[in-house]
């Protein structure tokens, strides 16, 4: 089953681009930012190829990255989301709460780091955080994530 790519032509609400690849994931995560208009999901991808061509396309502000997928590692792709597109933010979405994987990600480029299990409570909050924060910055310094 393939997701339908959403697209939204506002420049007002934060554009959100999911890369997952549990299908189920995504529709939660649809779901929940449907309640929230100040965000519109732009775009979903299951894979990091594919989330990588739907960056250069759609040019999300955040881009919403699973740390395990099953064609790469989502630390080991965030350079590259990078160089498609130097000014997005990326937030790591994971199940893993630990030391290891947040400072691989930041290393890497991440912006943010959410555990999925406190996602409802952390990820909006996690969102403005990263968009207030300089590209130089990553809302870690912020939040107190380190």
């Amino acid at each position: 089953m393939r997701l339908a790519i959403t697209y939204f032509d506002s420049s007002n609400p934060i554009r959100l681009l999911l890369v997952d690849n549990n299908i189920k994931f995504h529709e939660l995560i649809n779901s929940f930012f449907k309640r929230h208009d100040q965000f519109v999901v732009i775009g979903n991808a299951q894979s990091g190829n594919e989330g990588l061509r739907l960056a250069g396309q759609l040019k999300p502000d955040v881009i919403l990255l699973d740390v395990h997928m099953e064609d790469t590692n989502g630390i080991e792709v965030i350079p590259r989301f990078l160089r498609v597109l130097p000014e997005a933010r990326i937030i790591m979405l994971t199940m893993y709460d630990l030391d290891i994987y947040r400072q691989a990600a930041d290393a890497a480029g991440a912006k943010g780091y959410v555990i999925k299990k406190d996602l409802f409570k952390t990820l909006i909050p996690t969102i403005q955080q990263v968009l207030n924060s300089s590209v130089e910055n990553s809302a870690w310094e912020y939040t107190g994530l380190r």
